[in-house]
């Protein structure tokens, strides 16, 4: 199981359920949250076969910025 740690610009919780949503429509993520009120809006996500680039690149292509955290 993997641990990605994200930088976002999601501001809100609409915008985070439409996040999740999707990306568990193409990942098999165990667990995701967002801490809405860090200043980089911190997305963690849990999951298995799970690539940095892909969720990344797969925020990015939802309209956020994103970009990964060291652990």
């Amino acid at each position: 199981m993997e641990m990605l740690i994200l930088k976002t610009d999601i501001n809100n919780s609409d915008d985070f359920s439409t996040v999740r949503n999707r990306l568990d429509d193409s990942y098999r993520i165990n667990e995701c949250t967002i801490d809405l009120e860090d200043k980089d809006k911190v997305v963690r996500i849990i999951g298995d076969d799970i690539e940095v680039k892909d969720v990344v690149g797969s925020i990015k292509s939802f309209g956020f910025l994103c970009e990964e955290l060291p652990d």
